[in-house]
């Protein structure tokens, strides 16, 4: 199988793309965990576990803005084979999206599911 090459300014936008998706999902979890735990007496290492989850959200969009910023800069000539290092991913959907293979190329029933 040959790997195609990809502007390393696309690739950089993808990635920033999963980063603002994963804060986006840890923002919404934040919202969820305030609602359930409004009321509830929480142990200072709850109320810690709490808090680093606003951390996490905070940095997750920081490195979105931060990867965004470093794809305007790089040149056009460069470029590199997304595909190399998608297959080392374990997530089908998430190696999927970040080699630019076509969606029906992949199975995504093998992504795990917690609940």
């Amino acid at each position: 199988m040959s790997h195609q090459e990809i502007s390393l300014a696309r690739v950089l936008d993808s990635v920033q793309e999963e980063v603002a998706a994963l804060a986006r999902m840890s923002d919404e979890l934040q919202d969820s965990l305030s609602r359930v735990l409004g009321s509830a007496a929480l142990s200072s290492e709850d109320l810690l576990a709490v808090q680093n989850l606003d951390l996490i959200t905070q940095h997750l969009g920081a490195l979105a803005t931060y990867v965004k910023q470093l794809s305007r800069q790089v040149p056009d000539a460069w470029a590199v084979r997304p595909e190399l290092a998608a297959a080392t991913l374990t997530l089908s959907g998430l190696a999927q999206r970040l080699s630019f293979r076509p969606p029906e190329a992949v199975d995504e029933g093998d992504d795990p599911v917690l609940f």
